[in-house]
C-alpha cells in the first residue's frame, strides 16, 4: 500500500494552439491527502460552527432560568413592598386626622441635668 501512495505521476498540458507544452509532476499520496483536506474542512468549520451553536443555546437557556427567577423574585419583593406602603399611606392618614397635642412645658428628664 505504501509504494501505491508513493507512486509519481505526470500531467502534460498541452495548448494546442500555441504548441507551448506544462509538465506536472504530482505524488498521489499528497494528492489525495490535498483533496482530502479540501472536502473536509468545510464539513468541519460547519460542524465546528454547529457544536459552538448548540453550547451557546444551552448557555442561554440556562441564563433564562436563572433571569425567570430572579424576576419572580423581585416580583415577590415588589408585591410585599406595595403592601407595605399601603398600610403606612394608611397610618399616615389615620396621623393626619388625629389633633396634635403640644405639652404645656417641656418634661423633665430624669438622667438629664438641664430643665
Amino acid at each position: 500500500m505504501a509504494s501505491f501512495l508513493s507512486r509519481r505521476y505526470t500531467v502534460v498540458l498541452v495548448d494546442r494552439t500555441s504548441g507551448v507544452g506544462r509538465r506536472f509532476t504530482i505524488r498521489l499520496d499528497w494528492t489525495l491527502a490535498t483533496v482530502a483536506f479540501t472536502f473536509a474542512l468545510p464539513v468541519l468549520v460547519g460542524l465546528g460552527i454547529r457544536w459552538s451553536t448548540v453550547a451557546e443555546l444551552g448557555a442561554l437557556r440556562s441564563n433564562t432560568v436563572s433571569l425567570e427567577m430572579e424576576n419572580s423574585s423581585y416580583k415577590a419583593a415588589t408585591g410585599e413592598l406595595a403592601t407595605q406602603i399601603v398600610s403606612l399611606q394608611g397610618v399616615i392618614d389615620e396621623l393626619a386626622t388625629r389633633p396634635i397635642s403640644i405639652p404645656s412645658r417641656p418634661r423633665r428628664c430624669r438622667s438629664c441635668r438641664r430643665w
